[in-house]
């Protein structure tokens, strides 16, 4: 039986507390490592080393949460509270209180693994929940969109403030600024989730012999999916995690970095409905496939800017502020579709976990490799740079997320061409990976 329309209250609640998540998502890697490198004097290769680890890390736990969601989906409203306090102690480690008795290297790190963990816990949660709510498509994919809609605003709102108030204030005092906004967001935002179990059936029977299978999930049919979704990641993570090197070092536009981040998120906020509007007419995974398309373009004219286009840059911030939108959407979307195809709600949070841990190793990988990279060249931030180390920016900045997005959108293209030949009596979504000789 179809579960009713939502009403946008109840998913606004429901959303609210993506915006102050969106302060521990990328915003984290590009606020904190630039903080700790160039206003504390951490070593840009520790912080990349930093990043890596903690990934790893994260590839252990980030599977062990989802299961533990799956066990105990009446402690829901726990692993919220929980979550959040553990994000709000990696917060204030990183822009609260980052001058402490601890060394640098370590306080850094001990942080961000908080950081993380409560992000996570969050995260998954919050998916899992997005999953369940309802049983049709294109609600999945409404409640994705403003879920994620919300989260840009976030993102927004924590890429600008650092800078806006920089203008009359140290770097740690804008910081602390940005901890202050998070904290009150995130009280907020916990409240709104929370008033949603008394609106929405989100509660699932209790499975006490639920068992990991995250392994099992990743070497199924949607080994395809989560391949694409992969690569999609790291196109993404490359540029986040440098663009404030890009605009500072190369083009020289410090004092355009609020602009030029604000563009970028709020084109990818509002272009949440055109994506989600184009899925209904053209389906979910050609509605990705142009998105792909639409950034790889982008960062090929991005890696022909020269110093000084400030305005060209403003440009591409905008289209691929558009592309993200879909990227944030598309994901979710689909992989809430096919845990109801196959019947896996038991495993709901297991199949989140997954695409929870995806972005974040991504992001980490990006952080590390490119700062790793970058110190080899020779790069230094807030310092005369030479060539060779400028080129290698611009290369991890812009030529090679392009070939990695092309990469994913040929994966995509292949396999929808194949399930066109071979779809005729069963209309599958491209992006589950379902082998059509198996039904």
């Amino acid at each position: 039986m179809e579960r009713p329309y939502i009403p946008f209250k109840h998913l606004a609640q429901y959303g609210f507390l993506a915006l102050p998540l969106a302060f521990a998502g990328l915003p984290l890697y590009i606020h904190a490592p630039d903080f700790f490198t160039r206003h504390l004097g951490l070593n840009i290769g520790v912080a990349g080393s930093i990043l890596i680890a903690v990934r790893i890390f994260d590839a252990v736990q980030d599977p062990l949460f989802g299961l533990f969601l799956d066990k105990n989906p009446h402690r829901r409203r726990e692993f919220f509270l929980l979550g959040a306090l553990l994000l709000t102690l990696g917060m204030a480690g990183l822009f609260a209180w980052p001058v402490n008795p601890l060394p640098l290297s370590v306080s850094f790190g001990v942080s961000i693994i908080l950081a993380a963990a409560g992000y996570s816990l969050i995260t998954i949660n919050m998916n899992a929940l997005g999953a369940l709510w309802s049983n049709t498509p294109q609600e999945r994919t409404r409640i994705v969109g403003i879920r994620e809609g919300l989260g840009l605003a976030g993102l927004t709102l924590a890429a600008i403030l650092p800078p806006l108030v920089q203008g009359s204030y140290s770097p740690e005092t804008s910081y602390l600024a940005l901890f202050a906004a998070f904290l009150a967001l995130l009280l907020i935002g916990l409240f709104g989730v929370l008033n949603i179990f008394k609106h929405a059936p989100l509660e699932k029977k209790r499975n006490e012999r639920e068992s990991f299978s995250v392994i099992k999930i990743l070497c199924g049919p949607d080994r395809l999916f989560f391949d694409i979704c992969f690569l999609t990641y790291i196109a993404a993570s490359l540029p986040a995690v440098l663009v404030m090197f890009f605009i500072k070092d190369y083009l020289g536009a410090a004092e355009l970095t609020g602009a030029f981040l604000m563009l970028y998120f709020l084109s990818g906020a509002a272009l949440m409905p055109f994506w989600t509007w184009l899925s209904g007419q053209i389906g979910k995974e050609r509605a990705w496939l142009s998105s792909m398309i639409l950034a790889g373009l982008t960062f090929i004219w991005a890696a022909a800017l020269q110093p000084g286009d400030t305005i060209p840059f403003m440009l591409i911030c905008v289209l691929s502020g558009m592309a993200l939108g879909a990227d944030l959407i598309f994901p979710a979307s689909i992989m809430a579709d096919r845990i109801a195809e196959k019947s896996a709600e038991s495993q709901t949070a297991q199949h989140f976990s997954i695409l929870s841990l995806m972005p974040k190793i991504a992001l980490a990988l990006c952080s590390g490799l490119a700062f790793i990279i970058l110190d080899s060249a020779g790069f230094n931030p807030g310092q005369q740079n030479p060539q060779n180390a400028l080129c290698a920016l611009v290369s991890l900045y812009a030529l090679l997320p392009c070939l990695i997005k092309f990469i994913a959108a040929v994966m995509l293209w292949n396999l929808y061409c194949h399930q066109g030949v071979n779809n005729g009596k069963h209309k599958r979504s491209l992006a589950y990976g379902t082998d059509d000789a198996a039904d």
